[in-house]
């Protein structure tokens, strides 16, 4: 079943993906659980939900080069201290600031 089709079906419904087993939405916390379980059985016991955050934000400025207005406009983030924790990771923003630490992901 394609993105479309799963739209269609939910339409007029307030929860887009609704948990099977509430009907719900699934919460931050679920989400949580879920990736610490993914990560314990991948032998990453570090995986949280914010990992996922910095690599799609990492990709957006290093192969799409977005800059630090482009993240934040793109991911919602406000605060400026959490936004530069990703934006110092991107190779362009590193060398424009004059920072000698190198991009990590």
């Amino acid at each position: 079943m394609d993105m479309l089709a799963v739209l269609e079906q939910r339409k007029g419904n307030e929860v887009l993906f609704p948990s099977p087993y509430t009907g719900k939405p699934y919460t931050r916390q679920w989400a949580h659980n879920a990736i610490k379980e993914y990560g314990s059985v991948v032998g990453l016991d570090s995986l949280y939900n914010h990992w996922f955050r910095a690599q799609r934000l990492t990709q957006l400025g290093n192969e799409y080069g977005f800059d630090r207005d482009e993240l934040k406009a793109f991911s919602g983030i406000k605060k400026d201290e959490t936004l530069d924790k990703y934006a110092k990771k991107i190779a362009t923003y590193v060398q424009k600031m004059g920072l000698t630490n190198t991009p990590q992901s």
